[in-house]
Parts: structure tokens; sequence; C-alpha cells
């Protein structure tokens, strides 16, 4: 049985709970969480209770990571160590654990100014490196936010960190599947892959269509894919960048035809509708938005800015545009008119947020059996008979069950019929996962259209006001342009 000697008195006997459960392989979830919650609440006593957890947890550090709270990392690194944060960062990163290690590097983010440490650049660099691929935007802040700090023992992981950066900008526009399958296997450069599968080939013609000559980035893609395949791509790349630099001749004019008006005098023209404004139908919103280091300074500004005057900011008149189009109306008292040889319009596609929407309800549809009672549940009674249960309030689905995300995530994608709980719903998911996969998943469900589009922007915009402390500064500033819509 272990001694801890170096612990104070205070954390004692949660440390001795937490041996004795290890040692009798009971859960250890509860007790964990207690020692933690004891400890890490002052930086004196960070390091010794980090050492006495890896201690614990020595040939189980996998268990260890997992049960880590984001949070106390950030207060041992505060303090000057990095033991702990050591081990559950490398343990995340076999694992490819892009959300937490998202998480850290958000946390990273929000309160760097307060570390001036090498242990925390090191780390900065190796999050930027493993996320590079997976959380290209992450992984960019880390590196902007490490290269001012690093120092001469810093400089090769530096390099790595770059290199690694340089090859996720080649495919930071695909989509998450994508990215994944070439984060695999770029880590694993010795394994021969086979590229038969209908993703393998998708890949394929994904990094194809991004290639560019003189690329940076691309050594990485070209130790991992078929000599002959790399060799036709970057041929075709070529004669693309030939054919795209080439002057394209002007093409002419054509003069606008002058129609001479038509009477009838005989047959009074049918009433006609009146067709209200019509938004383009190939609209688009802008991408994911991008972190970048250097605009944290102009978030702070914008912060102060809405803070002065919160809920009475004014749009400009060419921000007006976006509110919905009036559908067409008659003229009082008429009937529509039978007798229009006007062609009905081809609706347009589902835009490719639509298509993102449908996939990730398939995906969590498939993965969430457990949860589909409930689900069904909360799309089916008043809001009145679900506020406990949505709120993490109920034996049956805790405020700490990760059910609860996935069921309010499950919600989000496939909205009930019920406006009160719509309404609700952004607010309750940012309740229990404030962080950047919910704005992800907000941006990606805001868009022209969509069921939850309104909703969305509105508890974007109150929680800048109501959840201040749960968003970094960042943060702040994608809710604001979540909360206002682009114009048109």
């Amino acid at each position: 049985m272990h001694t801890t000697p170096d612990l104070p008195e205070e954390l004692q006997p949660a440390a001795r709970a937490l041996m004795d459960a290890v040692a009798a392989q009971q859960p250890l979830d509860r007790v964990f969480a207690d020692f933690c919650a004891k400890a890490y609440i002052k930086p004196d006593w960070a390091g010794p209770a980090s050492e006495f957890l890896t201690v614990q947890f020595e040939g189980r550090e996998a268990e260890l990571a997992a049960m880590t709270r984001v949070p106390d990392l950030i207060i041992e690194l505060a303090s000057g160590h990095q033991t702990l944060t050591s081990v559950v960062a490398f343990e995340w990163a076999a694992a490819a654990d892009s959300a937490r290690m998202s998480k850290l590097a958000e946390a990273l983010a929000a309160t760097h100014s307060s570390m001036h440490n090498p242990e925390a650049v090191h780390l900065m660099l190796a999050l930027a490196t493993s996320l590079a691929i997976t959380r290209y935007p992450r992984a960019e802040q880390m590196l902007a936010l490490a290269e001012p700090q690093a120092t001469e023992e810093h400089q090769e992981s530096l390099q790595e960190a770059r290199q690694w950066l340089a090859a996720g900008r080649v495919l930071r526009g695909s989509n998450q599947d994508i990215r994944d399958l070439w984060n695999h296997r770029l880590r694993r450069r010795k394994t021969p892959w086979t590229w038969n599968s209908d993703l393998e080939k998708a890949a394929l013609e994904e990094l194809e269509l991004r290639l560019q000559p003189e690329m940076e980035g691309l050594d990485l893609y070209k130790a991992i894919v078929p000599a002959e395949w790399w060799a036709e791509a970057g041929q075709r790349a070529a004669e693309r960048a030939v054919a795209e630099a080439e002057p394209q001749p002007a093409r002419p004019r054509s003069p606008i035809p002058i129609v001479a008006p038509v009477h009838h005098e005989a047959q009074p023209s049918p009433p006609s509708a009146k067709a209200g404004p019509q938004l383009p139908q190939n609209y688009r919103q802008d991408p994911l938005f991008i972190f970048f280091a250097g605009g944290l300074v102009g978030a702070a500004a914008l912060s102060l800015v809405i803070w002065i005057s919160p809920f009475e900011l004014k749009r400009s008149p060419r921000d007006a545009g976006t509110a919905p189009p009036p559908s067409a109306t008659t003229d009082a008292g008429s009937e529509p008119s039978t007798g229009s040889t006007a062609q009905p319009t081809t609706p347009a596609p589902p835009p490719e947020q639509e298509l993102w929407r449908k996939e990730q309800l398939a995906k969590i549809q498939s993965s969430a059996e457990t949860i589909k009672p409930l689900f069904e549940r909360a799309s089916q009674q008043p809001w009145t008979d679900l506020e406990a249960l949505l709120s993490g309030q109920t034996p049956e689905l805790p405020r700490e069950d990760a059910r609860l995300a996935q069921l309010l995530i499950w919600l989000h994608l496939d909205p009930p019929d019920n406006p009160e709980l719509q309404a609700r719903l952004p607010a309750l998911l940012a309740a229990v996962r404030p962080d950047s996969d919910t704005l992800e998943l907000w941006e990606n469900l805001a868009y022209k259209g969509a069921p939850m589009e309104q909703v969305i922007r509105n508890a974007a915009r109150r929680q800048i006001y109501d959840n201040p402390g749960a968003w970094s500064a960042s943060q702040k500033e994608w809710l604001n342009r979540l909360g206002w819509a682009p114009p048109p």
C-alpha cells in the first residue's frame, strides 16, 4: 500500500479512500472525483496531488485519462507542474481523442496569459501537432500562442508542429470523416495501407482536388499513398494550374433586346400577384468560423462594446435583408389567377449543411439506441413534463450522464414540433457542454431555412450575457457571429 507523505493533511482522507478503492478494484469514479475536487483548489497542492495520481494509476493510464477533468490539468499547469497533464494528454493523443484534446487546447487558450513556463509551451506545440488534421483551427491557435514563447529547447517541437499544420491546411475544408481517416493513416506511416473502400477512394479524390504545385505539407501524404497514384494526381494538378493561369478570352456582351409592348385592348389582363422580395437561391453561409490568435484582441474589444449596451445593438439597413421574405399574396378580394402561363420554379437542392444534418442524425440514431425511448418521450410530451429530465435533475438522466448531451444533440438535429421546447434546447445543451463542439453544432444548424436557425441565433445572443463565465473571449466572438445572421 502506497504512503502519501507528500500530500497535505487535508487530502489524506480522500487519498486513502482512493487508494483503498484502487486496491479493492472497486468503481473509482466517485472517489476519484472527490479527491480531485479537494486537491485541485490550491496551486500548492496540485503538484503533489498529480504525483500521487500517476503513482496510483501506474499501468492503468488509460483509465486515469478517462476520468481526468480539463480544469484540473489547467490548475496543474498554472502551478508550474505537468506530471498528470503529460500522462493524460499522451493517452488522449494515443486514443485519437480529438474532442478532449480540443477542450484542453481551448482551456489553454483562455488561460495562456497566466502561464509563462516552458512546460506550457511544450504542451501547446504537442496539441498543435496532434490536432492539425482533425481540428485545424484549434491547432493553428495553439501554434500562434506558442511561437512567441518558444525558446531554443522548443525548436524541434516547433518545426514538427509547423510541418503538421501545413499538412492540415491541405484538408482544412474537408468533412470530418475524411480528415479522421487521413489523421489515422498519416500517424502510422509504416503501415501498408489499402485504398479500395469507398471512404478510401473518397479520401484520395478529396486530396487530388486540393493538390497544387509547390504546395506545403504534402510530404506526409506522399509517404503513404501509392506512388503511381501520386504521380498521376500530381500531373493532373499541374495541368489544372497551367489551365487556370492562361488568360481567358473576353466573353462578348450580348445586346439587351428591346421588346415593344403588346396591347390587348379587348381583353383586360387578369389580376396579378404581388411578389415579395426573394433571396438568392444559391445563398450559402460562410464556412465554420476559424479561430486566429490575432483575433483575440478584436474579440475582447467587441465583447466590451457588447457589454456596454447589451441587446441594443442595431443592425445597419443592409443587414435588415436577412428577414425571411413575405410570401406572395393576391390583391384584396381577388382570387388567384388560374390562367397564368408562368412555369413553376424548380426547388433548389438542399444545402450542404442540410445534408450534414441528415448524416449526423443518421449516425446518432444508429449509435445511441439506449436513449431512443427518451428521444421519443421528448418528442411527444409538453415542456412542463420534460423540464426536469432535460435539465439533468432526474435519477434517470442526471446532469453528469453523457447521455444527456447526446439526447440534447439528437433533439437539435431532429427538433420536435414544440416551439417552447425548441426555444430552450440550445441553453440546455450549453448548460452541460459549453464548449467549441457545441458552437460547431450550432454553426452547422443555423443555416438559412434550417428548423433551428432562429432559435440558435437567439440563444447565441443570450449566452453572451446569461452565461459569460462559461465562454472564452474568442468563443464570445463566435457567439456574436452566430447571433446575427449574415446579410444575403
